[in-house]
């Protein structure tokens, strides 16, 4: 019985993800902090689809969507080791 929607889990988990990252890399370090707020607008729902695109091919590809969420843990967990450790 279980199991029957691990594809449209995989679609909004690493769609989301996706977007965040997307959204972090775009606003925090590739672009300058003076935009106008039409291109704000416009990139944020670029990092929207980009985000959506990655996670339709992860629910696609069921070995692909895991391999996603699990280096997207593995680096959270080794993160969040890191800073209760060392910061």
């Amino acid at each position: 019985m279980g199991m029957r929607f691990k594809g449209v889990t995989l679609i909004c988990s690493i769609g989301l993800a996706a977007t965040i990252f997307f959204v972090y890399l775009f606003f925090g370090v590739l672009l300058p902090d003076f935009l106008p707020g039409w291109a704000n607008t416009v990139i944020f729902t670029l990092c929207v689809i980009l985000g959506m695109f990655l996670g339709f091919f992860a629910g696609a590809s069921y070995n692909l969507g895991m391999f996603i969420v699990g280096a997207w843990a593995g680096a959270t967990l080794g993160f969040m080791i890191f800073d209760a450790v060392f910061v």
